[in-house]
């Protein structure tokens, strides 16, 4: 996630038009300009710049500080092998000063933040310094020191970091650095949209999007459009923020909380800039820190004890030989769930409840009017919260294996929480309301509370078959308790073989995969007390796609110096993650609540 920047030389107003709040500059050009192995040129043909972030509404900034909003960006667009901007001044009187100075000739510099997405041949042609052959804009800022004088408001340079005469000798491992995260990046592109094109059964669409050069959430948004969910209001970025590899790796949740805890960032500026982008994505704000969902991957951390962290100190030992504390498996996730990330504000879903009636109609009739039935169903931000706790001297002492320990842990119970949730949240007292609770799922009644074989199970496919549902992720869902039970059902007669067997699963191997031709989940999050009766057990079959997971923002964190565990120097940390649960169509969904084993 490199975010260069690149001044360009004294500011041109231009007055398109009588609106003096308008501001039309260069910020670009293939002037080129030193960087540590060299001088990079910045290609600037139409296929080389990617300005969708400009025309999105990029801001216009001070110095490139944040919190120093000069306008927004109207327009970008590349002419004659420049890059052009139109922008627009905020009305806060602070931004009116800054245009009364470049109105005034004061303030005439230009820079574009941006990042390298490809580089072209590192082979130098004469007289040519790198050339960059993909590049995106991240942001415009007004600022006072010029790099590329050929233009307008443009390239800034890093003043902290002096400038080589000549490349440095280790030009080649630079380029192999950025080249190897624009690698893996498309590498992760291909590979979420190959498993969209999956889960939907739509492979067709998903060669497509790869072929097109879509964004993983351009291609969500067009998976989305074949399901005909409609959402608005949605702010495309997720809740993750683009790191490049080596930040992945930089990046600490413990370095965090510590500057979090001393209010001094300056050694944990990656973390804040992580946060903040968030923070401005979500449009909402923290006295603690928000966790980008892709950071997460780590319950007390002590150091003097061996099952609480004690062992993680550096003492000889070999990083990733630590065993994960066991925990109920969190399925949800692993169904083909729609989940919709980066959300802003409540989000309103259509969803059709009844079908168009058709007609047959006689030479020069015309068929009677009729039309489908359509209600909206609400997302809203819920909360979900969970507290833990670290210990200073685990902060202090420990090797990088603490960390992803944190991480694995927060994520954890954070995920199983919205995980038994989905399952069977109450819909009430703020939080959202889970499968076995939504109206319109199909329940099958047992006679007894029991069954002596699967037609139970055939009658709740059936009961979503008739209401033509019977598509998409469909999966078995239950207990390992029932699991059990139905390993154990065997045939009548003098046979007495087991019923659920290897020839009929389709499958090698003892270990039931799936039955009737469906994938059997299992989880200790399914209820074997069902409605608080002791030995209900429960089955859940359906299409998972039509569970709609809303997640608003990253994970925040906010620590606590001054909790329970401060006599002993630990660090309080309370966690909440915004979140909600909905189902599209109860008919996709059948369960069985009574079932004793």
């Amino acid at each position: 996630m490199e975010t260069i920047l690149r001044t360009i030389g004294k500011l041109e107003i231009r007055q398109e038009s009588e609106d003096d709040e308008m501001l039309r500059f260069s910020f670009s050009s293939e002037m080129p300009v030193d960087r540590n192995f060299g001088e990079e040129i910045l290609d600037h043909s139409i296929d080389s710049v990617r300005l969708d972030r400009l025309n999105d509404g990029a801001p216009l900034l001070w110095n490139h500080n944040a919190d120093q909003l000069v306008g927004v960006v109207t327009k970008a667009y590349v002419k004659d092998k420049r890059g052009y901007a139109e922008a627009r001044y905020s009305s806060s009187d602070f931004a009116q000063q800054i245009k009364r100075d470049v109105e005034a000739g004061i303030i005439r510099n230009v820079s574009v933040g941006y990042r390298i997405l490809r580089m072209g041949d590192h082979k130098k042609k004469k007289g040519e310094g790198y050339r960059v052959a993909e590049w995106e804009p991240l942001e415009l800022s007004l600022v006072s020191i010029p790099a590329d004088p050929s233009v307008g408001v443009g390239r800034t340079i890093e003043i902290d970091e002096p400038i080589p005469e000549k490349p440095m000798e280790n030009t080649e491992e630079l380029l192999m650095e950025q080249r190897t995260d624009v690698v893996q990046q498309e590498r992760q592109r291909i590979k979420s949209i190959t498993a969209l094109g999956a889960k939907f059964n739509r492979r067709d669409l998903a060669e497509q999007l790869i072929e097109n050069n879509k964004t993983i959430d351009e291609a969500r948004s067009a998976f989305l459009d074949v399901l005909n969910i409609a959402v608005k209001p949605i702010n495309q970025r997720s809740g993750d923020v683009d790191f490049t590899q080596k930040e992945q790796r930089q990046y600490s949740i413990v370095r965090a909380i510590k500057a979090c805890l001393s209010g001094n960032w300056d050694e944990a500026g990656l973390e804040k800039e992580a946060s903040d982008a968030l923070s401005q994505q979500s449009g909402r704000t923290t006295e603690g820190f928000f966790v980008p969902h892709n950071i997460l991957a780590r319950t007390t951390q002590a150091v003097g004890a061996y099952a609480t962290g004690g062992a993680l100190v550096a003492e000889q030992l070999q990083a990733g030989s630590f065993v994960d504390i066991l925990r109920n498996s969190s399925i949800i996730n692993q169904l083909g769930v729609t989940t919709l990330t980066g959300l802003v504000g409540n989000v309103t879903i259509p969803r059709q409840t009844g079908a168009t009636t058709t007609y047959w109609v006689g030479e020069g009739d015309g068929p009677t009017q009729s039309g489908i039935t359509v209600e909206l169903m609400s997302l809203t931000p819920k909360q979900i919260g969970a507290q833990s706790r670290i210990t200073r001297l685990a902060m202090q002492q420990t090797t990088p294996d603490i960390e992803t320990l944190v991480r694995q842990d927060l994520a954890i119970q954070v995920g199983l929480g919205i995980d038994l949730a989905a399952i069977n949240g109450s819909g009430v007292s703020g939080e959202p309301q889970g499968l076995l609770q939504a109206p319109g799922t199909k329940t099958v009644t047992l006679t007894s509370n029991t069954f002596a074989n699967f037609d139970k199970l055939v009658d709740m496919e059936n009961e979503i078959e008739i209401l033509n549902a019977l598509t998409g992720s469909l999966y078995y869902v239950t207990n390992p308790r029932v699991v059990a039970f139905l390993k154990k059902l065997k045939t009548t007669g003098s046979s007495n073989e087991p019923l659920w067997t290897a020839n009929q699963l389709n499958t090698t191997g003892a270990v039931p995969m799936t039955l009737n031709g469906y994938p059997v989940a299992r989880s200790n999050q399914i209820p074997n007390a069902f409605g608080g009766t002791n030995n209900r057990n429960v089955i859940i079959f359906g299409n998972f796609n039509d569970l709609i997971m809303a997640m608003w923002g990253g994970l925040e964190i906010l620590p606590n110096p001054y909790g329970s565990g401060y006599s002993a120097g630990s660090v309080d940390l309370r966690l909440l993650q915004t979140c909600d649960v909905a189902i599209r169509r109860g008919q996709s969904f059948s369960k069985i609540i009574d079932l004793a084993v």
